[in-house]
Order: structure tokens, then sequence, then C-alpha cells
């Protein structure tokens, strides 16, 4: 498998969300991410659009749980 790594600033780009948005969810643990260095981080798109689906799909179950 080639694994592309990214910049937060270019990931976000490619799958179309606010950098900021990205940023924080790396920031709280929400998304891989590779540490190069002490503070330069990558990832690979296809690995946070993977974690974003897990998320939301998380977040469906707990709103339907809630609404029971």
């Amino acid at each position: 498998m080639d694994r592309k790594l990214k910049t937060i600033k270019q990931t976000a780009n490619e799958i179309g969300i606010p950098y900021r948005q990205l940023l924080q969810s790396v920031n709280d643990g929400n998304v891989p991410h590779y540490r190069m260095h002490k503070s330069h981080r990558l990832l690979d798109p296809q690995e946070v659009l993977a974690a974003m689906r897990t998320q939301s799909q998380h977040n469906i179950k707990e709103r339907k749980n809630y609404e029971q």
C-alpha cells in the first residue's frame, strides 16, 4: 500500500473541511496522525475520512439511544 502522508492543511483542503476543524480534531485525538520530530504532524487523508465516518456513526447511535 502506497501511503501518502500530508500536512493538516493539505489534508483539510483535499477532503474539503475547514483547516481549524481538522486541527481541533487532531488536537483532541479524534483522527489518526503521525508525529514527525516534536511538532510536525502528518495525516493520511483516507484514515481521516474513515475516522470521521466512524465518529459520525457513533454519534448517530448515541442520538438514537438518547431519544428513546
